[in-house]
């Protein structure tokens, strides 16, 4: 019989193992309760639910002009499948929207990243070398109480997706080599690749 209350789908969560982090999001948000909620059962696969992101302590951004264009973040993972929650750590590369309507994530690749340093690819081709993916996307809106918040989603790589949100990337037609001295890391190998190879 399907739950019908709040509190006996939360406890199904408790019985299925769900993450003290992913538990208290679930909480909070109607929206993402009813997405949990609704992966309950017989599950092809994996879902995605949930990444909550941070940032690298002592890693600089990327690209910074009075605040963080492009960088490399951290995010943990939550995902369910038919038997249990399942929960990673990877890090991923963040872009901002012109206008910072949205933030769009893409794993990060370690080689990638120093072909975009070389100036070999643009931002959005090294956001496009991971469409083998699911991208994460949030989108800040104004909530029923007036505050602003982000609502997430996860998006695979279509002709509508480059268009809309790629292509809108800050600074995402240019090369590394392109940008203003200010907005760029004198020594991107040193002070990234090497410090993200300890993170690996």
């Amino acid at each position: 019989m399907k739950p019908k209350s709040k509190e006996e789908i939360i406890g199904i969560l408790k019985q299925k193992g769900i993450p003290e982090p992913l538990l208290k999001k679930v909480k909070k948000s109607p929206e993402l309760f009813d997405r949990v909620a609704n992966s309950l059962g017989n599950i092809p696969g994996e879902k995605p639910l949930l990444v909550i992101f941070k940032k690298i302590p002592k890693l600089p951004d990327i690209i910074n002009s009075e605040g963080g264009i492009f960088e490399i973040v951290e995010g943990i993972s939550f995902s369910i499948s038919s038997k249990k929650f399942i929960t990673r750590k990877n890090l991923f590369n963040k872009g901002i929207t012109r206008g910072g309507k949205c933030r769009v994530y893409a794993k990060f690749n370690h080689q990638s990243l120093e072909l975009y340093f070389q100036g070999r690819i643009t931002l959005i081709e090294l956001f496009l070398l991971r469409m083998d993916e699911p991208y994460v996307v949030e989108t800040r809106r104004r909530n029923e109480k007036g505050s602003t918040g982000y609502k997430q989603d996860f998006v695979f790589y279509d002709d509508d997706f480059e268009w809309l949100l790629l292509s809108k990337i800050q600074c995402g037609s240019d090369y590394y080599f392109q940008l203003p001295e200010g907005m760029r890391i004198d020594n991107p190998g040193e002070d990234v690749l090497d410090f993200l190879k300890t993170r690996l």
